[in-house]
């Protein structure tokens, strides 16, 4: 459950199969898992999102994850994200 740099709550991956994208499941998802972490004492939540999936990067900002770090994995620009939890 943590990020294996800086050790913070991580999401490591959200799939939603491509039948049910745009019909709110993932929001819906997230929004259920960050009520799980704020109710566990969580103040932030980390994700990573390979830079050429525009429609992921657009979901995760939607919801206010903010980028903070770029890097390159495995031969793939990835942004490094984060929320802070309310």
């Amino acid at each position: 459950m943590s990020s294996p740099r800086a050790n913070k709550p991580w999401l490591s991956l959200l799939v939603i199969d491509k039948g049910y994208q745009g019909s709110g499941y993932a929001k819906k998802s997230h929004l259920k898992y960050e009520a799980l972490m704020k109710e566990n004492g969580v103040k932030n939540i980390q994700i990573a999102v390979h830079a050429i999936n525009k429609r992921a990067l657009n979901f995760w900002t939607s919801l206010g994850f903010n980028k903070y770090d770029e890097r390159i994995f495995e031969g793939k620009r990835l942004y490094s994200f984060e929320k802070k939890l309310d």
